[in-house]
């Protein structure tokens, strides 16, 4: 009897049933990458020239609640499309960006690097970012410090991130896409 009471003692001090800790899950990381090319835009130079994008996407998943970004990068280009196929400047670009963590319970999120963060109904929490200009041949965003956590209860699933570099010259325009998709 003595044992009992004490156990009992032991689950109203603590709050508890469990009196030893519970294992800690490992966090998984990932990097993902891609590119993307689009096709010739003319006026540029006299071949034409086209854009490609490349992103690159480092993160890790704490937990199943935890979610954190440690790098993001987008990177557009823009090539001859004639047999040299270097780097050229000419046109207007727009790249942007957009990344989006879905599942349930969503509690927070962050984001460093551009733009807020918002979650939607508990289930998605998303940023976007974009910018555009004259294209001097390349053009890049980075960013990092996002993270995404669910409360009690909830977990997270995905991760996406997509985007589009546009290269346009007067009515004629051309898109480069890339995405990267972890399921958790």
């Amino acid at each position: 009897m003595k044992k009992m009471v004490v156990g009992a003692l032991a689950v109203l001090a603590t709050g508890s049933l469990f009196a030893g800790a519970l294992p800690a899950q490992a966090a998984t990381s990932k990097t993902l990458s891609d590119t993307g090319t689009g096709g010739c835009v003319s006026g540029i130079t006299s071949y034409g020239a086209y854009p490609e994008l490349k992103i690159y996407d480092d993160m890790t998943l704490n937990s199943a609640i935890s979610f954190h970004i440690t790098a993001s990068n987008a990177s557009g280009y823009v090539y001859d499309c004639g047999p040299a196929g270097h780097q050229v400047s000419g046109g207007k670009y727009t790249l942007s960006n957009s990344w989006k963590v879905t599942g349930v319970k969503m509690s927070s999120c962050t984001i460093g690097g551009g733009g807020g963060c918002g979650i939607s109904g508990g289930k998605v929490a998303s940023a976007s970012y974009s910018k555009s200009g004259s294209n001097t041949g390349t053009v890049n965003y980075k960013c990092a410090g996002w993270n995404v956590y669910a409360g009690t209860g909830g977990a997270l699933t995905q991760f996406l991130h997509s985007a589009t570099y546009r290269l346009s010259q007067g009515d004629d325009t051309s898109d480069a896409g890339s995405s990267n998709v972890w399921n958790f």
